[in-house]
């Protein structure tokens, strides 16, 4: 599988954190999982082939533009065809500013792009069909997101400082020290990130957390009990329990696997 990552405009580097492309020519069933995450997608499928989303019966085929609202549970995905995908990962808050839809009804969801950004989202679509070149692609996606990103509010803007402050934060940051930084009541910031993000702020706690572990478990050599400690879980148990609650193993089990399909757009 071929991954590229490539840097939006720079007028749009505070709402769009990077575009992907991704390439698979294998054939035969290609098993991976959406990981929980806090940070909105829009995926087009430049091909015909169908990925599907889920397990049992609750298995459905990914639209063609596929807008990715946050996660908070893990969820299996899967082909049997080669595909090329192309990306949009929005920063946290940055989707609601774009299309002014409440995150919190997209929580867990992958739904028809259309639904949400209309029909000019699908005209985007052929076009990039049409792109003779990567370049050209990425050209088409910064000329649409800067026509959606036009117009936003103050309260927007608060919350984008906000996400920038968190991203350079240690993981000792908690649902007190984020309605502190907001400067608004408890009660507030949690109607905002349900509003803004689709997840309460303990959610975003706790997988902000479990991605700051995430990445030292596939970039170092550190034991279990050294990570739970610099990721801010009170004993190894605890960052046991907590990471099976939402990836559905242990952390020794998925350092082993490495599974995770935005595991590798991390």
């Amino acid at each position: 599988m071929r991954l590229i990552k490539i840097k939006p405009d720079t007028r749009l580097a505070k709402y769009i954190e990077f575009y992907w492309l991704m390439e698979s020519m294998h054939t035969g069933k290609l098993h991976t999982s959406m990981l929980p995450a806090t940070a909105p997608e829009i995926v087009f499928n430049l091909t015909s082939s169908n990925i599907y989303m889920g397990a049992g019966s609750n298995v459905q085929t990914t639209p063609g533009i596929e807008l990715i609202g946050s996660f908070n549970t893990t969820i299996p995905v899967f082909t049997e065809q080669p595909f090329t995908l192309l990306g949009i990962r929005f920063f946290p808050a940055a989707m609601h500013c774009c299309f002014h839809t409440n995150m919190q009804h997209l929580i867990n969801q992958s739904v028809e792009a259309s639904c949400v950004a209309g029909d000019e989202i699908e005209q985007l679509q052929e076009q990039l069909y049409e792109a003779s070149c990567l370049t050209k692609r990425v050209s088409l996606l910064n000329g649409y997101l800067l026509h959606k990103f036009y117009k936003h509010n103050l309260e927007v803007d608060k919350f984008f400082s906000f996400f920038n402050w968190v991203q350079k934060t240690d993981a000792g940051i908690t649902v007190e020290k984020i309605a502190c930084k907001l400067g608004y009541s408890y009660r507030y910031t949690q109607k905002l990130f349900h509003r803004y993000i689709g997840i309460s702020p303990q959610q975003y706690v706790q997988i902000k957390r479990l991605h700051n572990a995430i990445l030292l478990m596939n970039s170092s050599e550190k034991s279990l009990t050294e990570i739970a400690y610099h990721c801010g879980y009170a004993d190894q148990s605890h960052f046991i329990r907590t990471f099976k609650s939402f990836i559905g193993q242990t952390p020794l089990q998925f350092r082993k696997e490495k599974t995770g399909i935005n595991l590798l757009k991390a």
